[in-house]
C-alpha cells in the first residue's frame, strides 16, 4: 500500500481538540480501511516528520441514517487512528474544514442595494401576450 493514501484526512470535532489540548498531545485522523498500525506510523512519519509514540485504532461501524424511504440508510463505515505523539512535540494540521468569510448584505451599504435591485427589474423582459399588448399600446408610453 502506498504510505501517501494511508491517512486519507484529520478529523475535527470536539473530542480530537480536546485531546490535542492536553500535555500529551494526541490526533485524530480517518485512514485506510486496510491500513494497520505500522502502515499509520510510517505515514504520520513520512507526512509529519514526527515519530509517534502511540497508534490506537477503531473501526467505527455504520450507522442506520433516517432517509425518506421505507429502507433506512447507512453511514460509512470508517478506520480511525489516535496517535500520540511524544511529550513536548506539536505538529502543524491543516484546516481544511473551516468555512471562508464570506461577503454579507451588511458589508455592502443599503443605498448600493436599492440601486442594483433597480436595474435588475429594468433589465428583465417581460413574456406572454399581455406583455405585447401594453407595449403596443399608446397608453403604455
Amino acid at each position: 500500500m502506498d504510505l501517501l493514501s494511508v491517512i486519507v484526512k484529520p478529523l475535527h470535532s470536539e473530542k480530537s481538540y480536546s485531546l490535542r489540548n492536553e500535555d500529551v498531545k494526541k490526533y485524530v485522523f480517518e485512514v485506510n480501511k486496510n491500513a494497520n498500525k505500522y502502515e499509520i506510523s510510517l505515514a504520520f512519519q513520512l507526512i509529519y516528520g514526527v515519530v509517534p509514540e502511540k497508534v490506537n485504532i477503531v473501526n467505527r461501524k455504520p450507522a442506520p441514517t433516517r432517509t425518506g424511504t421505507r429502507n433506512p440508510g447507512m453511514t460509512k463505515a470508517k478506520k480511525i487512528a489516535y496517535i500520540t505523539l511524544p511529550h513536548g512535540v506539536d505538529i502543524q494540521v491543516e484546516e481544511s474544514d473551516q468555512p471562508k468569510e464570506k461577503e454579507t448584505k451588511k458589508d455592502i451599504p443599503n443605498k448600493d442595494l436599492k440601486k442594483e435591485n433597480r436595474e435588475e427589474k429594468k433589465e428583465k423582459p417581460k413574456k406572454g401576450v399581455l406583455s405585447k399588448l401594453v407595449k403596443t399600446s399608446p397608453k403604455a408610453k
